[in-house]
């Protein structure tokens, strides 16, 4: 038999406190209502015997005591309008004598749809001491055990509604308490979903979601584990991107650029040899050109391959004169119209593997925007704001609709962001200036490099 759960007992533990609290509280109220409903039957009683009494001093009196009394009995305050009864004397005549004011309640009335009948009535004669016959009627007041019945119920539903607002501040009090930690595992959760592992969750106080809590702790440990891993193996794929980059520099440059300086070389030999022959001439020059153009071609690609050429490893990467090279290199495009600009604030050197990926980074996506985008103006951007670099850069072309969708198409762009995700940070894409074109962008944690060897991103 599985035990049972403790936020359960809890809850039903507190609960049951709450309600008799709260009935404990209502006990007060309810003794102090049993005694009013008893001085009103007592009053009840009093007017009642006070009804006989008045009766008996009528059959008693003759001449000018007759008359005293029953005028008395006109003055407000010696019957008043009594409980559930109405009291008319009359002489033989028909002429009232007495007939204190009725008790009216219309709204008590209207909600229970009580009247008065004649079935209420009752009357008798009696003769006063003077021997005048007077004839006295008692008719039941409906009217007065409406407005009590009526007050009753006012006063049990203001106790309900009493008791229910104490029972209900209880139970949310309870409930506050016994789930204010799912906040902070609901909090946790949510920094896990948005990739911020850093914080734990400390024992909780019910033992449920103490036990949730730690299963937090032990996914967000995987997953912050995991993830590190999955940045070192990045960052090794790009060192090892960079690494067959400069192998292939090198071959390149040993094989295929000696072989094509000796047929420059040679190209130019012919067309010396061959002046006196214009037309064998005219081919060594185009053979010449045609070498000349594919030596400039391969030191584009060369330098595209390895933008630092054969500078010191231990040397800072100088970030910003590459990046004017790289935009300088896109002006010189035949047939460019295009308007590039470069934005550079920051001061002190980037740590070289970061400096060298921001670098791939604005590569990509100039070569994007000429490609795809049709744009007139592109911007690059590179400060450093409260310790974060900020790398931008926006065009006024076409515009990618859905970006998310872009990014699982094409492998430019899923590059481009596993390079960003990899040196801790998060790639961002959306609509530029007046919802034209396109804004790519990205924020790393910045750390000053007097030398290349920062290469972890955490």
């Amino acid at each position: 038999m599985k035990p049972p759960l403790e936020l359960r007992r809890l809850l039903l533990h507190r609960t049951v406190w709450i309600a008799l609290g709260s009935l404990l509280l209502a006990l007060p109220g309810l003794w102090m209502q049993a005694r009013s409903d008893i001085r009103s039957e007592s009053l009840g009683a009093e007017e009642t015997a006070a009804i006989f009494a008045h009766l008996l001093d009528l059959q008693n009196s003759r001449g000018p005591d007759l008359e005293a009394r029953l005028v008395a009995l006109n003055r407000p305050g010696v019957l008043g309008p009594l409980r559930h009864l109405r009291l008319e004397v009359t002489d033989e005549a028909g002429t009232v004598l007495t007939a204190p004011p009725a008790d009216e309640h219309p709204l008590a009335e209207r909600f229970f749809g009580t009247k008065e009948t004649d079935e209420g009535r009752h009357t008798s004669w009696i003769t006063s001491g003077d021997g005048r016959r007077l004839r006295v009627t008692v008719s039941s007041s409906p009217a007065s055990e409406a407005a009590e019945a009526l007050q009753t119920l006012l006063d049990l539903l203001l106790w309900c509604v009493g008791y229910t607002v104490l029972l209900v501040a209880g139970i949310t009090l309870v409930m506050h308490q016994a789930f204010a930690p799912l906040r902070s595992i609901v909090e946790k959760i949510s920094n896990c979903m948005s990739q911020n592992y850093t914080t734990r969750l400390p024992t909780l106080s019910v033992k449920e979601m103490d036990v949730i809590g730690q299963a937090v702790n032990h996914l967000a440990d995987t997953l912050e584990k995991t993830e590190a891993s999955r940045r070192a193996l990045s960052l090794k794929m790009v060192s090892v991107q960079e690494e067959e980059r400069t192998r292939l520099v090198q071959e390149l440059h040993d094989e295929f650029g000696q072989s094509l300086t000796a047929m420059r070389a040679s190209a130019a030999y012919l067309v010396k040899a061959n002046a006196q022959q214009p037309v064998a001439q005219a081919a060594a020059q185009e053979l010449a050109d045609q070498c000349q153009q594919l030596h400039g071609g391969l030191r584009n690609l060369l330098h595209r391959l390895r933008p630092l050429g054969n500078s010191d490893a231990q040397e800072p990467v100088p970030l910003a004169d590459l990046l004017d090279r790289l935009l300088a290199s896109w002006r010189k495009l035949p047939g460019q119209e295009t308007s590039y600009t470069l934005h550079y604030a920051v001061d002190g050197a980037i740590a070289s593997s970061l400096a060298l990926a921001l670098y791939r980074m604005t590569q990509e996506a100039l070569t994007n925007a000429f490609r795809h985008a049709d744009a007139k103006q592109v911007s690059i951007h590179l400060v450093l704001e409260d310790d974060q670099l900020c790398w931008c850069v926006s065009d006024d072309g076409v515009g990618i609709p859905l970006p998310e969708e872009a990014l699982q198409r094409g492998n430019g762009l899923a590059g481009l962001r596993e390079r960003v995700w990899s040196h801790g940070g998060n790639l961002q894409m959306g609509a530029g200036k007046g919802e034209r074109g396109l804004t790519i962008s990205a924020r790393f944690r910045h750390r000053p490099s007097t030398s290349p060897a920062l290469e972890d991103p955490s």
